[in-house]
């Protein structure tokens, strides 16, 4: 397997793309090769995103607008000041990569606004980026409200599931709050699951300090591989799973399940979020069943019919509107 590139190796790789597609143009060479590479590895797609805001704001950065004795030709269609040869794109490019990883104030202008609402409904994934080059990515039916303070950035999530991509500010964490639980952030990634009863973090790069709202214990510190269930009094034990594990469970940012041992209850609540025909569960003991496999989350009746297959169980398809899985073939007694 080989070796995953670090964070900062990726941020590089993407500002380099920034000045290149600035200078050169989308080219259809360019396209191909920019599709290719951000195919290779789903944090660049975010990378990238942080780049390009960064190098936008450029244009009001004083240090390049100071006048040039040299007036020369620039390249794209962007105005950042009388700028130099290669010299002046490698300075270009360590301003933007330095943008996203110390935060300087002067580059990211957030002020205090109204909470903006970001929403998805059934079988929709969405991404989002926020004003400071943030990626956020909603999962079906979840809801995000986001405030940026003059200390903090904040970040609600009223319901379902999100994927963090945060842009680094030392001066201005990023703080999400779900339910009964506070997760803060500088520059790193991870995802909160707010269920109501659990909110559920697992982060995929960097460290993310959890709190429980009605707890009197210190934050926990979760780091990349590892997740954590927190309940309204306390924050549960850290659990290692490694980065690869859950990236495999976040699948849903590219509208696949990957099943790795979850039940098939698990698996139900996560069709019921993409599929208009929903999947029922008739024999209450069969939610406990262990599932593996790949699937499309917009496919239940592939997914029921793979049930059907692996478990041996009957599987009724005859309503239009919903699939029952097991037998009995009637449905649940209401409240079940």
């Amino acid at each position: 397997m080989d070796k995953r590139p670090a964070a900062s190796e990726i941020d590089e790789e993407a500002a380099r793309w920034v000045i290149r597609l600035d200078r050169e143009g989308r080219t259809s060479r360019n396209q191909a090769e920019l599709d290719a590479w951000l195919a290779e590895d789903a944090r660049r797609a975010g990378a990238l995103l942080q780049a390009e805001a960064a190098w936008t704001l450029l244009d009001r950065a004083e240090l390049l607008q100071k006048p040039s004795p040299v007036p020369t030709p620039r390249h794209g269609n962007r105005a950042r000041g009388l700028l130099v040869g290669g010299a002046a794109l490698a300075l270009a490019a360590s301003l933007a990569v330095l943008a996203m990883h110390t935060g300087w104030g002067w580059l990211v202008p957030m002020e205090t606004t109204q909470p903006q609402h970001y929403a998805t409904g059934q079988g929709q994934v969405r991404e989002v980026t926020l004003p400071d080059g943030s990626l956020v990515v909603l999962n079906a039916l979840s809801t995000v409200e986001v405030t940026y303070e003059p200390g903090q950035r904040s970040i609600t999530l009223v319901r379902g599931e999100a994927w963090f991509d945060v842009a680094r500010n030392q001066a201005r964490p990023f703080v999400v709050s779900a339910g009964h639980a506070n997760v803060r952030a500088v520059g790193t990634a991870f995802a909160v699951q707010n269920t109501g009863a659990v909110v559920d973090v697992r982060v995929t790069e960097g460290i993310v300090e959890v709190r429980a709202d009605r707890s009197s214990a210190d934050t926990t510190r979760v780091d990349a591989g590892a997740t954590v269930e927190v309940t309204p009094d306390a924050v549960g034990p850290v659990r290692r799973q490694g980065v690869d594990a859950i990236e495999r469970q976040l699948q849903w940012r590219t509208g696949k399940i990957d099943l790795q041992g979850q039940t098939l209850g698990q698996a139900v609540d996560a069709f019921n979020r993409h599929v208009k025909r929903k999947l029922v569960i008739v024999d209450a003991h069969l939610a406990d069943e262990r599932l593996y496999g790949v699937f499309r989350l917009d496919d239940g009746e592939g997914f029921a019919r793979a049930v059907e297959a692996s478990l041996g169980i009957p599987v009724d398809y005859s309503d239009p509107t919903r699939i029952l899985l097991g037998t009995g073939m009637r449905e649940p007694p209401a409240g079940r």
